[in-house]
């Protein structure tokens, strides 16, 4: 779940939003996963292959989520130079780096979800690094 801001006129409110909407995670054994889809709430299970991947994947957005910034959905993956954030409240967190409005974003992916989620950045803040995949 992540804060967004909305500004109408002289109002201003803020909204709590899932940042993968649509998603529920799950960790649990067979007849956990059966009982879960006979609630008839959940429509597919998506099969992770690679759950430590996951679990790293989803620990990076969890950081991106307490560094306190302005967070937003980033929909599809695409190729960025891999970088590393070298200071700040994010410090050491790894993903890639995108322009966007000409802004430097800051990108986390989900890779079995085809998502991701952005940071606004100042780019002084990142280093390149290589044979990273994230």
């Amino acid at each position: 779940m992540y804060e967004k801001i909305k500004r109408s006129r002289s109002r201003r409110w803020t909204s709590v939003l899932p940042l993968f909407t649509g998603y529920v995670f799950l960790c649990c054994d067979e007849s956990e996963r059966l009982r879960a889809l006979e609630t008839q709430r959940i429509a597919k299970l998506i099969p992770v292959p690679d759950q430590a991947g996951l679990v790293v994947e989803l620990s990076r957005i969890r950081q991106l989520l307490a560094g306190g910034l302005s967070i937003d959905p980033y929909p599809g993956l695409t190729k960025g130079s891999a970088c590393r954030i070298r200071t700040g409240p994010l410090a050491g967190l790894e993903g890639h780096v995108e322009r966007r409005k000409n802004q430097a974003r800051f990108v986390v992916n989900v890779t079995i979800l085809g998502q991701g989620a952005a940071v606004e950045i100042d780019a002084d803040w990142l280093e390149p690094i290589e044979g990273f995949a994230g």
